[in-house]
């Protein structure tokens, strides 16, 4: 159980709970200098955080709402650590505007914040999409939003946007049950589950913060559940030498996210549960990180993994 969950759960919808947010679980701030130098995309006329893709050859610039909620986070932090500040919020609320104007307000997909656009990453996810780590992101960034400013939209959104994590993939959703009976939220919910660490884990942290704020008992219980998969799958990301981004494709993550994501995301989940298998994982990872005969089988791996993605492309005509 973890320490943050109250004693006594509020009903559903009630913000009653006098826990305050705070600060992310992971210092976001670095992402204010990132996004403002336009290091993802430019920002368009009110001011809202794009990301820039090349799709079929040309450049778009478009809302993906993982940059938005991240950018969000980072000046929530940022007022947290400095205190109010008029430009830092209005940055903010701008951001949080745009996640309520981006979410699906009716329809077989209600609640869910789709991206419009092909993913550049998986062919088989077409426009439009729906990924769970947008979606935790940004539940986290309104509710902080919500305790900021006092707005009720954001927890309205907020809510919204909880209650679509529960819409199951096969209907166009992130929700999915492995054969194990393990809960999963998809980053990317393809027609086989990819089963992406990072996106899982800052969707948990999502349900986490809306189960602190509203005791919402469903909440409560994914957040449980999900901890099980965790516990039931985080040797499958370990290749003994390097961790891996998902589970279908097993693709090593770089040097930087291993020691700036999911290093640290290990070390949250120790700091919020107290469960020895997160600390394990963290200074594993961490271990390998500083390895050089790691460093030099990931780099083998690296093209190997590179190669065989070519050949598989050519295979498919792609």
């Amino acid at each position: 159980m973890t320490k943050t969950r109250p004693a006594t759960p509020q009903i559903q919808g009630e913000a009653s709970s006098t826990e305050v947010l705070g600060r992310y679980y992971t210092d976001m701030t670095p992402a204010l200098a990132v996004v403002e130098s336009r290091y993802f995309g430019p920002f368009d006329k009110e001011g809202v955080a794009l990301t820039s893709y090349r799709i079929e050859g040309s450049i778009h610039h478009v809302l993906n709402l993982v940059t938005t909620a991240q950018y969000a986070l980072a000046l929530n932090d940022s007022i947290v650590a400095k205190g109010r500040d008029a430009e830092l919020e209005r940055k903010l609320h701008t951001q949080l505007d745009a996640i309520v104007g981006a979410m699906t307000p009716e329809g077989p997909r209600a609640g869910l914040l789709l991206h419009h656009w092909d993913s550049p990453k998986y062919r088989d996810l077409r426009s439009p999409w729906a990924s769970a780590l947008s979606q935790g992101n940004a539940i986290s960034a309104l509710l902080r939003g919500y305790q900021l400013f006092g707005d009720d939209r954001l927890l309205k959104t907020a809510t919204s946007l909880f209650e679509a994590l529960d819409l199951p993939m096969s209907e166009g959703g992130v929700r999915a049950v492995d054969e194990c009976g393990h809960l999963w939220f998809e980053e990317y919910p393809a027609a086989v589950p990819t089963h992406v660490l990072n996106g899982f884990i800052f969707a948990l942290w999502g349900v986490l913060d809306y189960a602190r704020l509203t005791g919402n008992k469903k909440a409560w219980d994914w957040w449980d559940n999900g901890l099980k998969t965790l516990r039931a799958h985080l040797a499958d990301f370990d290749t003994g030498y390097w961790s891996v981004y998902d589970l279908k494709y097993r693709e090593l993550t770089s040097h930087y996210y291993q020691t700036n994501v999911h290093v640290p995301q290990m070390r949250v989940m120790y700091n919020l549960t107290s469960e020895p298998i997160f600390k394990k994982y963290a200074d594993r990872w961490d271990k390998f990180s500083r390895s050089l005969w790691c460093r030099g089988v990931w780099w083998i791996g690296l093209r190997v993994h590179a190669r065989m993605r070519k050949i598989r492309s050519l295979r498919n005509g792609t």
